[in-house]
C-alpha cells in the first residue's frame, strides 16, 4: 500500500486526474504495459500493478477512432487499477481522462521516458519507489507522511 499524494511528490509527477484515494492498493514492485490489453488480450493482464502508458501504448490509442478507443478504454478500466502512469509527458486523450475519473482510477504524468520506470532495476524511479515500499520492508508508505 502506497499513499498516493507522498508517490507523486516523490515520483514529480503531474496528476492528471485526481482519486479521493489516499493510499493506492500497491502492493507489488512490478508494473504493466498495457499494450496487449488495449489490443483486447486480457489473460495474465496485471491489473494490480500501476500501469505504465508509453510511446507505443499511446500510439495505438491515438491511431484508433474516438468510438473505438473509448470501447477500448471502457474494458480496460472495467479492472481495479491502482493508477496509471503516462511517461514522456505524453498527453492522455480525452478518453482516457474521463473513463480514469470515472473508476476513480488516478492519472499522473511523469516527464521520464519508459525505459526508467520499466527497464532499469531496481534504479528506475517508478519500480524503485515500488520495490522499496513493498519489498525491501525498509520503510512504511503507509507510516510516511
Amino acid at each position: 500500500m502506497i499513499r498516493a499524494e507522498k508517490m507523486r511528490q516523490d515520483l514529480n509527477l503531474t496528476c492528471l486526474v485526481h482519486t479521493t484515494k489516499e493510499i493506492l492498493p500497491i502492493e507489488s514492485p512490478d508494473l504493466n504495459r498495457p499494450g496487449m490489453q488495449f489490443c483486447g488480450f486480457y489473460e495474465h493482464f496485471a491489473w494490480e500493478r500501476p500501469q505504465i502508458i508509453g510511446n507505443v501504448e499511446m500510439a495505438y490509442l491515438e491511431k484508433l477512432e474516438a468510438r473505438e478507443r473509448a470501447k477500448v478504454l471502457e474494458a480496460y478500466f472495467h479492472y481495479a487499477i491502482p493508477c496509471v502512469i503516462i511517461c514522456r509527458s505524453l498527453t492522455a486523450p480525452p478518453e482516457l481522462l474521463s473513463l480514469a475519473e470515472a473508476a476513480g482510477v488516478p492519472v499522473s504524468r511523469l516527464s521520464l521516458s519508459t525505459i526508467f520506470p520499466v527497464n532499469w532495476r531496481p534504479t528506475s524511479s517508478c519500480t524503485a519507489y515500488c520495490w522499496m515500499y513493498t519489498v525491501s520492508g525498509c520503510c512504511s508508505p503507509v507510516a510516511a507522511a
